[in-house]
């Protein structure tokens, strides 16, 4: 019973938990919860590879792939557990015919398979974001690796509106875009892209690397050159919302040398998933309950070595947690009930001292003032001398401080201390302290009787837009080094027993003058001979010292030290010794290896052999780094260089020969490498191999005799490797290299050779993939393996190279009295044509003239060379001279000479002369200065080439008034010289004497003959045409060359200094400001230095600064400008140019400033002269005065402007101005154009007058006209007056324009006269305003055609009225037109009437209308009529109302037999509406038309009455209608009759 009782309790409880999970899953908790449910189970298939290739250079791809079957158990709500089974590894091997990779079982996939297989891993998702994964103890990080490549494909976040931009990834949190394929009741088919640089955790994880390489640490610029990014596409269940597959690839390509972004070294990354089936599964069991060991989006990448952190002991790991935290909490503020405990650690001496030093800081920052007092008093009593000497620092450094900031501390500290002495600073060199000048502030904190410190600190604190920015702070601390800088540089150290080794070595392998000026220098290399036994094994030595070193610093105790450093308030990071403990000892290690390898006689034998070989290697630059990828599989790259230097040969002594070999070498490889990298399974990736040789050297022999030494080089027999660079690539896989076979075939493959000197030819050879014309390749060097060489080849003609220098002693001159130096070289090149060269050199010591001669018999060389010295001294002139001449056999080819001259420091003269005989070429270049009372530089060159001469001057001068420079230049020649001279003025006349045709007729004739009758037009038409009347073609000339051509030009410029300045003040920051209110301290204190190992004690000085006050203000005085010349000259065979320019204050009484220019152009052809000049002057006094002139002279054109502005200033300001513009041109132009004016005004007028004269005239047609204006305004009175006159006078129009306008008490009025084309067209125009009324009138005559057209025009405009008035009258022999029309508006009312008249021959039309309108409504009427022979007569009429509307129109025609009688009339009121129209028309008594209609409309009821009669010949057709209409009910009746003759039809409808 009690068992039935207990399993419905289970059951029961299964139950409930079931539906507990079942309505939690209504309710998702986590990201995961709606693709996976709770108590199933998913099985999916999965496949994985990471493949590395050369995208469009080759089609060879290597990497590995993966496939597993992975289960996920549901037991719980967002908990899982992935099962990995059936897993195999495989790696690429090969690819098919149709291009398809063939993969290979990787050699450890047996064993891969064993590890996914052999683990369960737990999985938890909280949230939306925060994946845990809990691997068990075993799982390795590579396992790991990839099962978080399968976790985050299986962990397909939610594509929400508002979660569609930021989604968790392995990467951490990515940007992704996207897209929605295909939707029912969810989104079924998605599509996600990803830019991985926008991840928070796609970083680069740093591998380590050599610790001796230079070039390292550069992971994250490294980085940046790769460009990742990642698609993924979903595919879920409608339904049960699961994913039923899904495919990720991720792409990686290094960007340099890639092209478009696609075509280089890539890397791909594919995941594919794709769902077996779903079972349920009722395993409730998840134990997770240890913390979970890693993320799913951290990086999926971690250095072996740094995957867990190592300590030796708790110990340590407490010592370095208080070290952080000494550190962390200065820079924390601190909450009140915290201080108490600080205070407490301060005062407490049983307390470590850094541990009191970071309290007591913190404390500083605001210490109050009962912390100040408690301070103050346990200060005396403190028993731990290096905490006294730092707290007596830091409060004598705030009490000395000067700043604003620490003023209120430093008042506290006073109050606190009461007037008592804290104590003076005790030695800075064995007792901690506090430092601070201006911004900077450090700590030295020393412990116990330790000469070595055991915290240094020290921070720069920058004040910039009112806040304290911590800029940088650097710090260290350590302990037990003593014993490591003893061995180092104790008496018996490392370093200076080496160093003494090292020179008893070097004296005693160098020769004896050597070694005996080291031993004068050095006496303990003379001393201690004991030691100099001891160097017979110098690099063994070294060795033992190396390892003595090793061996102290391992029996000591391990020094302790950490290093840190912030940059703007950010940690930069930690650096401790026992992290780089193991790192030093094997780079020690290895250079005591290194130092076994070399043989013990290396040195010796270098110095007796030459057939030595020594290499070594050395990895100056080591980076590597991983990137995590999709696939949970490293991105693997590396970039590394070995740099390989080497030498072969040495140095053999002899007593008569001595002989050398010496052959450098040295190679640099750079390997960079980008693949996939499964740690123990596969290796795999692309290399590239990049090696830069250089080979040189030289085996020489050396013999010496008394006066001679002889220089013997063997003939190279092998090549000689100037520069080798080599580009290869390669594909790896585990051990197995293979080369990267190139999809381009077009190699380019080049080698040339080129003689070089006697017995060698340079070669050199490229060999290069050229695949520059595909757009679907990477750029080069990625597209295949390339070479370039540059190498020395022996041609084999010669056998060796000899060079001999010999010394002899010669006398010349007369009984040999001049001693004479002579070297001589000889070089030989042996062989079956042996080659020489001879180069002598001669001094004569008497004659201090040195001479050196060439000869090279084979190629016909015999050159010399002499330089000679002059003392001027000697020669009694004051000059000296050195000259250089160039010989050749005998003969001098090139002088040249140079000339000094200096007398008493105040003329000096340098001259430089060249001469080449052979060229008949002489080349003087001269300076002279003069310093006296003005200072003269004269540049001075002159060249002569043959008949050529070239000479050019500058000349400058320099005194208290003026500055001027002068150039000159004179260029001449002969044509005689020219070689085409007479060749082309030969051709010249030739062309012109050709016969034209058959005629007996020259081209020369032709143009003759042209000319002279284009003059006899001109002359017998220049009259009728004054465009042409002085235009004249000149005459044919003859073709010749002037006997000499030259070009002289000069060019002057001076400036005239003003002694008159004007000053500006300009305002300085922080004027007035002293240099104790800009918290400069009153003193700098250096600190005191003891190194009494080294026998230095520098004491502590105290350097006061002065008070400086910065001025208020500078004061700048600028000179004032004065004047300026410039002039400029040329002339030569062809045109004279001459220009001068000038502006600048005149030396004359009235103070005045002109400016002047003048450009004259002089050519033998008239059209190309030209001359202009122009003028201005500013001239002050109890007036200013301006003036400007300008001309221009031309045979085709005369010009000139001229204008002159003045103003004079007293009770009234009055400027006067004239302007005048002149042209002339002998085509017959002439423009004229002046312009005076004159304005004043003073405080009750202003007044101007203008007068403009224009005049153009152009061959018949002419133009004049004269305008002038004035008025005068008096502002205060109000009142004013214009008058303005215009003429025009030409050959177009004759025209007048008067206008007088005033404005006085309140009234205006303008009047308007205008005559134009001899009164053919008048008229007057009337504008006036006069108690408060506005007038306007015109009147207008126009004669046109004898006919008198006037129009007058009147219109006012008052308070109370309106009037318009316009009449218009034309009058023409008999017939007239006449028009008036009037309008008034008044309190009366509108009235409006016109009147018009048109007689034309015997017509005559009359029209008259009338319209007014007032309080009674509106009334128009009008009539119109025509007297011709067609009779015309109109009238209408029309009434409105408020009760009431009329309108009747009345019409009336004849025209011979047809008449026609119209009558209209509508009345409409309130209620009613009537209408009759009645009409007769007669065209004669056999055709006529009457009808009679009347419509009434009144409410409810209406009437129509319609009747009609036409009467044609004997027809006659007579209608009568009838309509009556009334509500619901509608009469019509009619009837419709046709009569002819007798006969007769009648309708009626009814």
């Amino acid at each position: 019973m009690g068992d039935s009782k207990l399993c419905l309790l289970l059951l029961l409880s299964t139950s409930a938990l079931a539906f507990a999970q079942d309505v939690e899953e209504d309710v998702p908790t986590c990201l995961l919860a709606t693709r996976y449910k709770t108590l199933h189970k998913y099985e999916y298939r999965y496949e994985a590879e990471s493949l590395n290739a050369i995208n469009g250079a080759s089609t060879l791809k290597n990497g590995p792939k993966g496939s597993c079957m992975v289960q996920i158990e549901v037991p719980q709500t967002c908990s899982y557990i992935v099962r990995t089974t059936g897993c195999m590894l495989s790696e690429v091997a090969d690819m098919d015919t149709e291009g398809n990779l063939v993969f290979r079982p990787a050699a450890g996939s047996d064993a891969f398979a064993a590890e996914m297989e052999k683990y369960p891993l737990k999985v938890v998702v909280e949230g939306v974001y925060d994946v845990k994964l809990y691997p068990e103890e075993g799982e390795t990080l590579t396992i790991l690796n990839i099962k978080r490549g399968i976790i985050s494909a299986l962990a397909v976040p939610l594509v929400e509106e508002d979660k569609n931009k930021i989604m968790p990834t392995i990467h951490g949190m990515c940007k992704t875009h996207s897209t929605v394929n295909a939707r029912e009741d969810i989104a079924t088919d998605i599509t996600l892209n990803r830019d991985l640089s926008k991840c928070e955790e796609f970083l680069p994880v740093r591998e380590h690397t050599s610790p001796l390489a230079l070039i390292s640490g550069m992971h994250y610029p490294l980085s940046q050159l790769v460009r990742s990014s990642q698609t993924c596409n979903y595919k879920f269940d409608n339904e049960n919302k699961h994913m039923t597959s899904g495919s990720c690839t991720e792409r990686h390509i290094l960007i340099p040398f890639s092209h478009k972004g696609e075509y280089g070294v890539t890397n791909v990354g594919k995941q594919e998933l794709t769902l077996v089936e779903v079972t349920p599964h009722n395993d409730r069991v998840f134990d997770h309950s240890k913390p979970p060991i890693v993320d799913l989006f951290w990086p999926s990448v971690e250095p072996l070595s740094a995957a867990v952190p190592s300590w030796q002991n708790p110990q340590d790991l407490r010592q370095a947690l208080h070290r952080g935290c000494h550190q962390a909490f200065r820079l924390i503020p601190v909450l009140e009930e915290g201080r108490e405990i600080l205070m407490q650690v301060v005062l407490d001496g049983t307390t470590p001292l850094q541990k009191r030093v970071a309290a007591y800081l913190v404390l500083m920052k605001n210490p109050q003032p009962s912390e100040l007092a408690q301070l103050a008093d346990a200060l005396p009593l403190e028993q731990d001398q290096q905490a006294k000497s730092f707290v007596i620092s830091y409060i004598t450094n705030i009490l000395s401080s000067t700043e604003p900031e620490t003023h209120e501390l430093r008042q506290k500290i006073r109050d606190a201390l009461q007037g008592n002495e804290i104590g003076a600073t005790m030695d800075p060199t064995k007792f901690s302290r506090n430092y601070k000048l201006g911004s900077v502030e450090g700590n030295m904190i020393f412990e116990g009787t330790s000469y070595l410190p055991k915290e240094v600190m020290l921070e720069m604190t920058l004040k910039a837009f009112g806040y304290d920015m911590d800029m940088i702070e650097f710090g260290m601390e350590g302990q037990g080094f003593e014993p490591t800088v003893e061995a180092l540089f104790g008496q018996n150290g490392f370093f200076p027993d080496t160093a003494m080794k090292t020179m008893f070595f070097v004296s005693e392998n160098m020769p004896l003058k050597v070694s005996e000026i080291m031993q004068t220098i050095m006496p303990a290399l003379k001393k201690d001979r004991m030691k100099r036994q001891a160097t017979q094994d110098f690099v063994r030595q070294i060795g033992s010292n190396l390892n003595k070193l090793v061996g102290e610093l391992k029996s000591a105790q391990s020094p302790e030290a950490m290093v840190y450093m912030r940059l703007l308030g950010n940690e930069l990071g930690y650096l401790k010794t026992n992290e780089i403990q193991e790192m030093a000892y094997s780079a020690t290690m290895m250079i005591d290896s290194m130092m076994k390898m070399f043989p013990g006689d290396l040195m010796k034998a270098l110095m007796t052999k030459t057939d030595n070989t020594i290499f070594a290697h050395y990895i100056f630059m080591d980076n590597e780094f991983f990137l995590p990828t999709l696939t949970g599989v490293p991105l693997r790259i590396a970039l590394s260089g070995t740099f390989t230097p080497g030498i072969k040969g040495g140095l053999h002594i002899a007593r008569d020969m001595s002989e050398v070999a010496f052959m450098p070498s040295a190679g640099i490889e750079f390997v960079t490498q980008v693949g996939s990298h499964i740690p123990e399974y596969v290796d795999s990736g692309l290399v590239m191999h990049t090696n830069i040789f250089h080979e040189s050297g030289i085996s020489a022999k050396i013999s010496m005799e008394h006066d001679s030494v002889k220089l013997t080089i063997p003939a190279p027999v092998n090549p000689t490797k100037l520069i080798k660079m080599t580009n290869t690539l390669v594909a790896v896989t585990g051990s197995e290299v293979m080369t990267i076979p190139p999809t381009v075939m077009d190699k380019v493959d080049v080698s040339e050779c080129t003689p070089f000197f006697a017995g060698m030819k340079y070669c050199t050879a490229l060999q290069y993939i050229d695949a520059s014309s595909q757009e679907t390749t990477p750029y080069f060097p990625f597209t295949g393996d390339s070479k370039f060489a540059v190498e020395l080849h022996p041609t084999g003609e010669v056998t060796e190279y000899t060079a001999t220098v010999a010394y002899e002693l010669l006398r010349e001159g007369e009984e040999g009295r001049q001693k004479v130096d002579s070297v001589k070289l000889i070089v030989r090149a042996e062989g079956a044509e042996p080659t020489e060269a001879v180069a002598m050199l001669k001094y004569n010591r008497r004659r201090n003239v040195v001479t050196a001669d060439l000869q090279i018999p084979d190629y016909d060389v015999e050159a010399g060379l002499r330089l000679g010295v002059v003392d001027g001294n000697t020669k009694g002139k004051g000059t000296h001279s050195i000259s250089l001449d160039f010989v050749n056999k005998n003969i001098p080819q090139l002088s040249l000479v140079g000339r000094a001259n200096l007398k008493a420091m105040k003329e000096a003269m340098l001259q430089v002369q060249l001469l080449v005989p052979s060229l008949n070429a002489d080349a003087t270049v001269t300076a002279h200065m003069k310093h006296g009372e003005e200072l003269e530089l004269e540049l001075e060159s002159e060249i002569k080439v043959k008949e050529a001469v070239s000479k050019q001057k500058v000349e400058m001068k320099y005194d208290a008034s003026k500055f001027e420079v002068e150039f000159k230049s004179d260029v001449n020649t002969q044509t005689t010289m020219l070689p085409s001279a007479d060749m082309l003025e030969k051709y010249a006349n030739q062309l012109l004497d050709a016969h034209v045709g058959e005629a007996d007729m020259k081209v020369r004739h032709i143009f003759q003959k042209f000319g002279e009758a284009a003059n006899n037009y001109m002359d017998k038409y220049g009259a009728d045409l004054p465009y042409i009347q002085n235009v004249r073609v000149p005459d044919m000339p003859e073709i010749s060359l002037p006997e000499t051509l030259f070009l002289n030009t000069e060019a002057k410029a001076s400036y005239y200094f003003n002694n008159e300045h004007f000053t500006i003040t300009i305002p300085l920051p922080l004027g007035g400001k002293t240099t104790e209110e800009l918290n400069f301290p009153a003193a700098l204190t250096t600190p005191s230095l003891s190194l009494p190992q080294f026998g230095l004690e520098i004491v502590s000085m105290e350097i006061p600064i002065p008070e400086l006050v910065v001025p208020k203000h500078l004061a700048l005085s600028i000179p004032l400008f004065g004047k300026a010349e410039v002039s400029s000259l040329m002339k030569s065979n062809l045109y004279d140019a001459e220009a001068s320019f000038s502006a600048g204050k005149d030396v004359v009484e009235t103070p005045s400033y002109s400016a002047k220019f003048d450009v004259k152009g002089t050519s033998p052809i008239d059209i190309l002269s030209i001359k202009i000049e122009g003028s201005g002057m500013l001239m002050t006094t109890d007036s200013i005065n301006a003036q400007l002139k300008s001309s221009l002279v031309h045979k085709f054109i005369e010009a000139s402007v001229s204008i002159t502005e003045d103003a004079t200033f007293t009770d009234k300001i009055n400027l006067k101005s004239s302007s005048k513009i002149e042209a002339t041109s002998p085509f017959g132009l002439n423009v004229a154009l002046e312009h005076t004016g004159m304005t004043g005004f003073n405080t009750e007028e202003i007044s101007a007058d203008s007068k403009v004269d224009a005049m153009f005239k152009a061959g018949p047609m002419y133009g004049k006209t004269i305008s002038t204006q004035s008025f005068t305004i008096f502002p205060f009175r109000q009142e004013a007056k214009v008058d303005s006159t215009v003429q025009i006078d030409s050959t177009v129009i004759n025209a007048q324009n008067t206008i007088a306008a005033s404005l006085a008490n309140g009234e205006f009025s303008l009047v308007s006269n205008t005559n134009a084309f001899e009164n053919l067209l008048t008229h007057v125009g009337e504008l006036s305003f006069k108690e408060s009324k506005l007038s306007v009138k015109g009147d207008a005559i126009v004669l046109a055609l004898g006919m008198k057209i006037r129009n007058q025009a009147e219109a006012s405009a008052g308070a109370s009225e309106v009037v318009i008035r316009m009449e218009t009258n034309a009058d023409q022999t008999e017939n007239r037109v006449y028009s008036l029309l009037t309008a008034t508006l008044d309190v009366n009312g509108l009235a409006v009437s016109s009147d018009a008249t048109l007689k034309l021959l015997e017509n005559e039309a009359i029209h008259k209308a009338v319209l007014k309108m007032n309080n009674d409504g509106l009334t128009t009427s009008g009539t119109t009529t025509l007297q011709s022979p067609l009779s015309l007569e109109n009238s209408f009429n029309a009434e409105l109302d408020a009760s009431r509307a009329t309108l009747s129109i009345n019409n009336k025609a004849a025209m011979s037999d047809v008449k026609v009688d119209n009558a209209n009339t509508l009345v409409i009121t309130l209620s009613s509406l009537d209408f009759t129209s009645k009409a007769e028309t007669t065209a004669s008594e056999y055709a006529s038309y009457t009808h009679d209609i009347l419509i009434n409309m009144k409410p409810y009821t209406a009437s129509a009455n319609v009747n009609n009669n036409l009467r044609l010949l004997a027809a006659n057709f007579i209608n009568e209608a009838q309509l009556h209409a009334e509500l619901y009910k509608m009469d019509l009746t009619g009837s419709l009759k046709a009569i002819y003759g007798e006969e007769e039809i009648k309708h009626i409808y009814q």
